[in-house]
């Protein structure tokens, strides 16, 4: 992804993309809205935005932690693939 595009993502996904890009390992919504300020939920759509052609289409694979579990349901971890 070029830097011209990378500016061109609204304010949320450059945050996440840039921790994700950070983040060798993998990140749960969690760790990733507590390291933005922003709700778990906001940094989902943020994901699904990345994922999206326009966006660069980045690859952000989603694996189950286990079997840790919260009232709402299963925990999952995101990775960026390169």
């Amino acid at each position: 992804m070029s830097r011209k595009q990378v500016s061109s993502l609204p304010p949320r996904e450059q945050i996440v993309l840039a921790l994700l890009r950070r983040n060798k390992q993998t990140a749960t919504l969690k760790w990733l809205s507590s390291s933005t300020g922003y709700p778990e939920a906001s940094v989902s759509c943020a994901i699904r935005t990345l994922r999206k052609p326009h966006y660069g289409g980045h690859r952000i694979t989603k694996k189950l932690c286990g079997s840790r579990t919260t009232p709402r349901g299963h925990i999952f971890s995101y990775h960026l693939s390169k």
